[in-house]
């Protein structure tokens, strides 16, 4: 039944984070997941001691930190108090009260906690609130977290949304759009510019390897990862491979060895730069191109490695041959602008990949951005690529990729939508 069905998933996951290392582990979730979502708050709980599990609950990243009973701190007490772990605190550590990253009875008890979970909102608020700066120097708070974390099996750093972007210890996404990030480049945080792709050229907290970006499947966000990948490839916390993890995901692991399990409702996408050939924009009508960009997709119950591998699920089976599409999709709004005069269809880049894999016939899915100046064109090709797909007690279709090919460029008219 479903129940099983869930309680199966969550086991596979707590194997995973919870297997024989002497540092902790990572759940790290895309943002907007279900107060219920049992895989991912469970797992949490779980592979941090269960009923010994002391939850510090960091609240940096919001706006509202605490303890209005609308509060992020409220939220998440109730939450994990579901879970009847040993006890949950406020980790009382802001931007308006950063003195408090100094205070050695917070120390103290944040190297008591086997579960420190970050919540939502802006991940540069965490930055701000746990780094002396300039030079992202720990604070004795952080000082306190990092050596729980990398001397104790069973202590899980986790986060969502802003609380997971924050976690990278390469370069740290900080705002911007697809779109403009393709036509305008990125730019260090303390630049300016409406929808402008700006990141942290020092990164995050450090306690996730690899770059990560949240929200992604439904904010069409595949286009800034891919730039962002890019343009830092060559700097000093730069990256030539990345992940999206879609809303009401996680992406769980002990990173030893480097292979993430895929727990929730939706997917996780992995891009890799290393390969592509580059052109940059010479002229408004030579935009800046990319092609040969590889790419995998993990879905809920995968693993999905560092290189792109993806291992399915063993109730997924291949999808060669159990294909249930003529033609793969195409898509007039690849990224879900947030200026398509109608409301932006969710997933899209997502869903005309997956099509691809699900067709009997075709090599390639097409899409092209909502805005015109210029406007860009995403060809899919699933040449090289693999597919599966599965369900879990009757629920929803599930289906992955690995290996597909992806060039972005200026619409020169071949652009087949």
């Amino acid at each position: 039944n479903f129940m099983i069905s869930r309680l199966l998933i969550l086991s596979a996951c707590v194997a995973l984070v919870c297997g024989s290392q002497s540092h902790g582990s990572v759940f790290l979730v895309g943002g907007a997941e279900d107060d219920n979502n049992t895989e991912i708050y469970g797992g949490m709980i779980t592979a941090a001691g269960g009923r010994e599990a002391v939850v510090a609950v960091i609240t940096a990243p919001g706006e509202d930190p605490c303890c209005d009973p609308d509060s992020s701190w409220v939220l998440y007490k109730q939450i994990f108090s579901s879970y009847a772990p040993k006890d949950i605190w406020w980790v009382p550590i802001d931007e308006d009260h950063i003195a408090n990253n100094k205070n050695p009875e917070v120390a103290a008890n944040l190297s008591k906690s086997t579960l420190f979970f970050f919540s939502g909102g802006d991940q540069d608020r965490v930055i701000d609130s746990f780094f002396v700066a300039p030079n992202h120097t720990d604070s004795p708070a952080l000082a306190a977290i990092r050596a729980r974390f990398e001397s104790t099996e069973g202590t899980v750093i986790a986060g969502t949304s802003a609380g997971t972007a924050c976690q990278t210890a390469k370069v740290m996404f900080m705002d911007g759009e697809s779109y403009s990030a393709l036509v305008n480049g990125s730019f260090p945080y303390n630049s300016t510019g409406e929808d402008n792709l700006l990141y942290n050229p020092l990164g995050g907290l450090g306690f996730f390897p690899l770059l990560i970006d949240t929200h992604f499947s439904e904010r069409g966000r595949q286009g800034r990862l891919v730039r962002l990948l890019a343009d830092t490839q060559h700097q000093p916390r730069g990256a030539a491979t990345g992940f999206g993890v879609d809303q009401n995901t996680a992406l769980a692991s002990t990173l030893d060895p480097a292979v993430f399990q895929v727990v929730g409702a939706a997917g996780v996408w992995w891009f890799d730069v290393s390969n592509a050939t580059i052109a940059p924009a010479t002229t408004a009508a030579a935009a800046w191109t990319i092609r040969g960009v590889r790419a995998s997709y993990a879905t809920r119950g995968d693993t999905l490695g560092s290189d792109g591998r993806v291992r399915p699920a063993s109730w997924k089976v291949p999808l060669h041959g159990r294909e249930s599409r003529d033609t793969p999709r195409s898509s007039r709004d690849i990224f879900n602008s947030p200026y398509a005069p109608e409301a932006p269809t969710p997933r899209e880049f997502t869903d005309v990949a997956t099509s691809l894999l699900d067709s009997r016939s075709g090599t390639y899915a097409w899409g092209r951005t909502h805005e015109r100046s210029p406007r860009y064109c995403v060809r899919m090709d699933r040449s090289a690529a693999l597919g599966w797909s599965g369900s879990v007690a009757h629920g929803p279709r599930y289906i992955s990729l690995q290996g597909l090919l992806v060039d972005i460029f200026p619409d020169d008219g071949q652009c087949q939508v």
